[in-house]
């Protein structure tokens, strides 16, 4: 028998197999399934039945039951209005509860023999359709001996069902019997009152269980034959590899020693093809050899050039870096408008005196390496740092226009940067950047370890600017403000003494107009108050890690004041005199104030927002001062994202009263 018929025939017979397997194990399953659901049923009707059967009624037919005359039977249960008619109508009503499946409906009261109680009702007397000899009358004896668990529930008033379908030759169905109690006390004698059955029998179940097997049967054909469909399929795929094998040997001969042949079989076929895959592998060797040895070359030479690229590009702008491969001599240029700026951390050397060497260059790697980050996003050239100073260009080496704006991003990003540092590594650190704009002389100095720098007076000012500039403050030159183009809100400083310079008017940079107003819509403003001016958010270094907020008002406030935890208030070196008392004592029991001006505070915390505000910022180690012109407001920097809207509340009420 060929291999292809093998294939195919064992899979179909296995496939056949299991298909039929499968199909008897559902139909198993379904069976068990359907027996336990109408066990279940049978159960729940038995149990509801018992509860709607009238107690007095069925009392007043159980003590009838005894010695009595057809006649007499006759008349109790053919009585228009009587008790045996009312219980056979509510028995009636359990039956119509499932009337396909319930076959019986009876009530049994035991007596002082219990194997022989009596039917009390039966619900098949009044309906008229069962044949007389075989109803239940009233009064009528019933032979228990051979229904244990019928005998069982009327012994101890328990409800008990049969375990097994029993099968009826008479009406060729299967059956099941539950027996539950009447609800209500046991006679004097300690006997039952009586017990409820019910007959269900499993036509449902069969119908269900032959729609289970005829479809089983479907199923298993269509596996049958999937299976042969697919045992053709597999024998013809597995004797494609003989004809695969001959089409690679041509090729080998062709000269091809790459082809191998891709048999993975463990028969005949497959140690052939493991054969000459070996024999074409030790030719395929010997001939690429050479090849393999110069491709190895070449990719080095093109790893240490790449190398060499990286390195000269973190040394070098990238023109710069092109011309010098060029073979160009002396690289100098002279740019006639760019923007510098320096930055330097503050109080770095007593820092360092109390920090590892360790932890002092990874700090300062982490930061410059978010610098520079910065720098590649805002289109700017770092030029090199020195200790803990960075110092960056715009402009250089290609000119732009908006040299300034670029610088003045940067600068108000790295607070920002710095901030988000100190916050997450729990550490004080605030930063002074300084900026100037003007003409540099720009080129490469030396011929080993060379550096690309700037010169010129615009450096020079750039760094006085840094030097004379304060914490967390970006200290711009009149000339960059100039180059700003009114894009930035600032704030003028005056006149100060700079060193190699003279008196000259510096300013503080705030915050961007343009790109701050559209990254986030400003919180709603309270009804009759002006806009807040624009809060400048920098770091503070008031003992943990905070963040401060400042405003300079356009128009002095009348309040004079300052609102925090008692004691923490002189972090923001308090303008206080005395207490100003509100009247509320869980605000003042929350918040210390102090005041010059006690009845214009009174009237900014009149607004209950204002005051809720105040209460949220001072709950997160918060502090808030006003000095007429200044507000100054801190919380942990930990909270300072969740509190921008009470910030907004605050300023705007200030600002706007």
């Amino acid at each position: 028998m060929r291999l292809r018929r093998k294939i195919t025939v064992a899979f179909f017979l296995v496939s056949a197999l299991v298909s039929l397997l499968l199909a008897l194990f559902l139909y198993r399953f379904v069976e068990r399934q359907l027996r336990a659901e109408l066990r279940n049923r049978l159960r729940n009707i038995a149990t509801l039945g018992a509860r709607t059967i009238d107690p007095a009624a069925y009392d007043r037919l159980r003590g009838q039951l005894g010695d009595l005359t057809p006649e007499q039977v006759t008349a109790i249960e053919r009585a228009p209005d009587g008790d045996y008619a009312r219980i056979a109508a509510q028995l009636a009503a359990i039956r119509a509860a499932e009337p396909d499946l319930i076959r019986y409906v009876y009530l049994l009261a035991p007596t002082d023999d219990p194997d022989r109680p009596r039917f009390v009702v039966d619900a098949d007397v009044l309906d008229g359709a069962v044949d007389d000899t075989s109803l239940s009358h009233f009064n009528q004896p019933y032979d228990v001996s051979d229904v244990p668990e019928l005998k069982a529930a009327l012994a101890d008033c328990a409800a008990r069902m049969e375990h097994d379908f029993v099968y009826d030759p008479e009406f060729r169905v299967h059956s099941v019997s539950a027996y539950v109690p009447l609800p209500g006390r046991r006679d004097r004698d300690g006997r039952c009152p009586g017990v409820l059955g019910v007959d269900l029998t499993d036509t449902d179940m069969r119908a269900a269980l032959g729609q289970a097997g005829s479809l089983a049967i479907k199923v298993s054909l269509a596996v049958i034959a999937l299976a042969l469909v697919v045992s053709i399929i597999m024998g013809t795929m597995l004797t494609r590899s003989v004809i695969a094998l001959s089409m690679a040997v041509k090729r080998f001969a062709d000269k091809d020693f790459a082809v191998r042949t891709q048999v993975a079989s463990k028969d005949e076929i497959g140690q052939l093809g493991a054969s000459f895959n070996a024999m074409a592998e030790t030719i395929q060797t010997h001939s690429e050899n050479l090849e393999a040895l110069v491709r190895d070359r070449t990719s080095e030479l093109e790893a240490e050039k790449m190398t060499s690229e990286r390195l000269l590009l973190n040394v070098l702008p990238a023109p710069i870096a092109t011309r010098l491969k060029q073979g160009e001599g002396v690289i100098v240029d002279r740019f006639e408008a760019v923007t510098v700026l320096f930055a330097d951390i503050v109080g770095f050397t007593a820092l360092s005196a109390r920090t590892s060497p360790e932890a002092l260059v990874a700090m300062l790697d982490e930061l410059f390496t978010r610098f520079d980050a910065l720098a590649d996003r805002h289109g700017l050239e770092k030029i090199k740092t020195i200790g803990d100073a960075y110092m960056v260009v715009a402009g250089v080496p290609e000119q732009t226009s908006d040299h300034a704006v670029r610088m003045g991003r940067m600068g108000l990003d790295m607070l920002a940067t710095l901030a988000d540092y100190a916050a997450a590594n729990q550490v004080e650190l605030s930063i002074r950047i300084g900026v100037h704009s003007g003409p540099v002389v720009a080129g490469v100095i030396g011929r080993n370890k060379f550096i690309y720098d700037l010169w010129g007076d615009t450096v020079n000012t750039a760094s006085r600017m840094e030097s004379h500039g304060l914490p967390s403050r970006v200290h711009a030159s009149e000339a960059t403000v100039a180059a700003l183009d009114d894009r930035f809100e600032i704030e003028a400083r005056g006149e100060i003494e700079v060193k190699g310079k003279g008196a000259m008017a510096t300013y503080f940079l705030l915050r961007e107009r343009d790109r701050d107003a559209s990254a986030a819509p400003a919180p709603p403003r309270p009804p009759g108050r002006a806009a807040a001016p624009a809060v400048a958010r920098a770091t503070s270094v008031t003992g943990a890690p905070a963040t401060t907020w400042t405003v300079t008002l356009a128009t002095p406030s009348p309040v004079v004041a300052s609102f925090a935890r008692e004691g923490l208030g002189q972090k923001l070196k308090k303008l206080v005199k005395k207490e100003l008392q509100t009247g509320d004592r869980a605000f003042d029991d929350a918040v210390f104030i102090a005041t010059d001006t006690p009845d214009a505070t009174a009237a900014l915390l009149a607004d209950a927002a204002v005051r809720a505000a105040i209460a949220a910022l001072v709950a997160a180690d918060g502090a808030i001062a006003i000095d007429g012109k200044r507000l100054t407001i801190e919380c942990a920097a930990r909270a300072s994202d969740e509190l921008e809207p009470q910030v907004q509340i605050v300023v705007a009420a200030v600002a706007g009263r």
